[in-house]
């Protein structure tokens, strides 16, 4: 018995030596890594100013680039680059660009000029100081996120377009082409150098007051460029209507019906000299009143242009601004202030301004819906006054500026 005794403790000795000796050689084969962290990126740009040069738009005007935070190529890392001015804390409405794994980001002279223009609302040719920083994120969240040093470049943004638009583009839920920049009504300097802008007969719907139809005026077709994001509306700090503030962004607007306008049809004239925009009602007898519409007209195939009655058999409408842009900008003129038939357009193969009258369907696709359109006899587009005389069948367009 006690020989079996000995045996057995024996035997449970060796294992335990051999379990032991087992536990120390698996340390050693799989050693406890040293633990990983995330360093601070070094960031550096390619210059320590910039001109910004609009001709250039999309041409890169600085180069930024950054360490990695970590040799790990195990450990994912995003970057993030942030932007803000010299004076601001860095991350109080800063511009951020996700940048993923990438090194490196190269800002386009329209970039810089978007940023400072448009996002920071700085005034063109005026040095700014532009502050840059990278923020690196395991993405696992497992290691401490680490922050660039914040640096600045002096960047100078600069523009193309002048203080006084040729042109302003009237749009608004308020107008017959509503929103639409491409369709919207275009209101030429009276005359260069004036900085007044003017327009006749221009139907507005501004009631119901709640509906809070309006309208605002565009120096530009293409509000998401560069070249120039500005609009007239009205001054949100003035009481009086119709007093202007120019804008970069925002909701402002003119809200007539907020102030007593009703709907019909004003003659519009925006002075930028002394900042204010005037609407006059004109007074039309709708019930002798002739129309025209198509794509030439202000508000194209959407809206109706009136011509009061002039005279016996004449009717006239003035100061229309009419677009001529292309071959098949044309108009045809209606017989009434609502009606379809009949309608007036040109005698084919005549000289411009030769009436035809178009009685009915079958008439319209006989002579081939024959419009008037200008652009085909050397017309360009701008503000015409419109005169229609059935005595002697001609119709004369007299451009005004």
């Amino acid at each position: 018995m006690r020989r079996k005794l000995y045996y057995l403790t024996a035997g449970l000795a060796a294992t335990l030596l051999l379990a032991a000796a087992c536990s120390s050689d698996d340390t050693a084969e799989k050693p406890v890594p040293e633990p990983a962290t995330l360093t601070a990126p070094a960031l550096t740009l390619s210059a320590d100013a910039v001109l910004v040069d609009p001709e250039r738009s999309d041409q890169p005007a600085l180069h930024a680039e950054w360490t990695a935070a970590t040799d790990d190529e195990q450990t994912e890392v995003a970057y993030t680059l942030y932007v803000n001015l010299t004076g601001r804390d860095m991350f109080s409405g800063p511009v951020v660009i996700d940048k993923g794994a990438a090194l490196t980001h190269d800002f386009t002279h329209g970039e810089l000029n978007q940023l400072l223009l448009n996002t920071f609302d700085l005034e063109a040719g005026a040095e700014a100081a532009v502050r840059f920083a990278v923020y690196a994120k395991n993405a696992d969240e497992e290691f401490d996120a680490q922050l660039s040093e914040i640096i600045s470049c002096a960047i100078t943004p600069k523009t193309t377009y002048p203080n006084f638009p040729p042109s302003l583009i009237m749009v608004g839920a308020a107008t017959p082409w509503q929103w639409d920049l491409n369709a919207g009504l275009e209101l030429p300097e009276s005359r260069e150098g004036s900085h007044l802008y003017q327009a006749s007969g221009v139907e507005l719907r501004v009631q119901p007051m709640s509906l809070n139809n309006g309208f605002k005026f565009y120096f530009s077709r293409n509000v998401n460029d560069t070249d120039d994001p500005r609009f007239a509306a009205q001054d949100l700090s003035a009481e009086t209507f119709g007093k202007i503030a120019v804008y970069k962004s925002g909701e402002a607007q003119f809200q007539p019906g907020s102030f007593g306008y009703e709907n019909g049809v004003y003659d519009i004239e925006v002075n930028l000299n002394t900042m204010k925009m005037t609407l006059t009602a004109k007074s039309i007898d709708y019930s002798t009143a002739y129309s025209m519409t198509g794509e030439a007209t202000p508000g194209g195939w959407e809206s109706r242009t009136y011509r009061p009655k002039k005279g016996d058999n004449e009717w006239e409408a003035t100061g229309v601004a009419m677009n001529f842009d292309g071959d098949y900008k044309g108009f045809k003129i209606f017989a009434s202030s609502d009606g379809w038939w009949p309608w007036y357009g040109q005698t084919p193969d005549a000289p411009f301004g030769t009436v035809i009258r178009i009685d009915d369907q079958a008439t319209s696709d006989a002579k081939g819906a024959p419009q008037f359109y200008p652009s085909r006899f050397g017309y360009a587009s701008g503000t015409y006054t419109i005169n229609l005389n059935l005595n002697t069948m001609p119709l004369t367009l007299t451009k005004e500026n």
